[in-house]
């Protein structure tokens, strides 16, 4: 019967409260520390046996029963959301979703009336959904999509570049997070293709302002590689593996860090700060000689952000700097190299909006923005080196030591 449960046999269950989570803890890959957990359903029977989702979420879902499991459900992820937070209020959980629960109304109604019954902060909840249930896109699933990131909900889109990608979807839906396939992201330890690809996947996610998490690290190797690709964050065996609220509350009071220096997202900001340069400098080209003004209103409308905090690379710096880096002594002096680089940007483009502005001026000013430019490329150069190689060097050291 455990094996083959039928659906009267799964809504007794549900009935009988014989359903729990485990959590597997998410790793921050810039702290090193557990920032959050995946939701995992489980079927506890009254003897204590645990059935496994894969024995009973494909029939429920065939049936059109798994808007019962997830109605039945929410209360429990948020009222474990409730005890996380006596340990540690910055931590989120992630609630796996299906395709037919957009299609039922209840949902966006009972998932605000849940937060505030229980005064959680929204964007502490995440709901996963696979591309999948939005495949093909419908207007009710994406207009309960953007109801529920209005609430604040965090939406996670899972096993990204598990085969059913349509790229279309991500200007198209309110994503927050990318989590990639485990497939993938283990087959990036033999293959420098499949590495290639994820490393491009993490840079478009960076692109675009998402978290992009690696699932399905399993041990040392693949949390290193992880490491260098610039993903935000990662969950797999070589963390933890899946436990219940009890232990995972515990292993989070134990501030366990996984502690490794994430060099990939300073390679990341190295792209950012090549792309900003490369879009600054054709579009103030085009805005300074283009004489028709629709042309120059969709220059306008290219420009990357120019706010100080606002574009990508000032949001990686200024957020990420405040976190344990193990950095040279140069990182402060970077910081003050990109506030001279981003004035310089400000006015290019400021001196390009006159038509009638000297070109000699503009490319005196396109010399002092690529100046700018070049050093803060090579000061980020210097800082990968160093991080990356820094952990090697004193291995080495004490073995010529030990020879002389």
């Amino acid at each position: 019967m455990d094996e083959n449960p039928s659906i009267l046999e799964i809504a007794k269950g549900l009935a009988n409260k014989e359903f729990l989570f485990y959590y597997q803890p998410v790793i921050s890959l810039v702290t090193g520390q557990i920032c959050g957990a995946e939701a995992l359903i489980r079927w506890q029977k009254p003897d204590g046996r645990l059935i496994p989702p894969s024995a009973f979420i494909p029939l429920a879902e065939s049936a059109g029963f798994i808007s019962e499991i997830t109605m039945e459900m929410l209360p429990v992820v948020v009222r474990d959301l409730v005890r996380v937070d006596a340990c540690d209020p910055l931590l989120s959980l992630s609630f796996n979703t299906s395709a037919k629960d957009f299609a039922d109304t209840r949902v966006v109604d009972t998932i605000s009336s849940l937060l505030t019954h229980h005064n959680v902060t929204p964007g502490r909840l995440n709901l996963e959904i696979t591309e999948t249930a939005f495949l093909p896109l419908n207007a009710s699933t994406q207009q309960a999509l953007f109801d529920i990131r209005d609430l604040g909900v965090k939406i996670v889109l899972n096993d990204f570049s598990a085969g059913h990608s349509t790229f279309q979807y991500l200007s198209l839906l309110p994503f927050s997070s990318l989590k990639i396939a485990m497939p993938l992201v283990q087959r990036i330890a033999k293959s420098k293709f499949d590495f290639r690809l994820l490393r491009h996947l993490v840079g478009l996610g960076h692109q675009l302002n998402y978290d992009v998490i690696a699932e399905g690290v399993e041990d040392a190797e693949l949390h290193h590689l992880i490491l260098s690709t610039g993903c935000s964050s990662a969950q797999g065996y070589y963390y933890a593996h899946p436990l219940p609220l009890d232990d995972f509350v515990a292993l989070v009071e134990k501030r366990r860090s996984w502690v490794g220096y994430p060099f990939g997202l300073v390679y990341l900001a190295q792209m950012d700060m090549i792309d900003y340069a490369r879009d600054i400098l054709r579009e103030s080209l085009i805005l300074h000689s283009d004489p028709d003004e629709q042309a120059r209103q969709r220059a306008r409308a290219r420009l990357p952000e120019l706010g100080h905090l606002d574009t990508q690379f000032g949001k990686w710096y200024f957020g990420d700097k405040n976190y344990v880096f193990d950095r040279p002594e140069n990182f402060e002096a970077f910081g003050r190299e990109y506030e001279k680089f981003q004035h310089a940007s400000v006015e290019l483009i400021q001196l390009a909006e006159y038509l009638n502005s000297p070109a000699g001026a503009l490319a005196e000013k396109i010399a002092q923005f690529s100046e700018h430019s070049k050093t803060l490329t090579t000061m980020l150069a210097e800082i990968a080196t160093s991080s990356l190689v820094k952990p090697y060097l004193p291995l080495d050291r004490e073995r010529s030591e030990a020879t002389a």
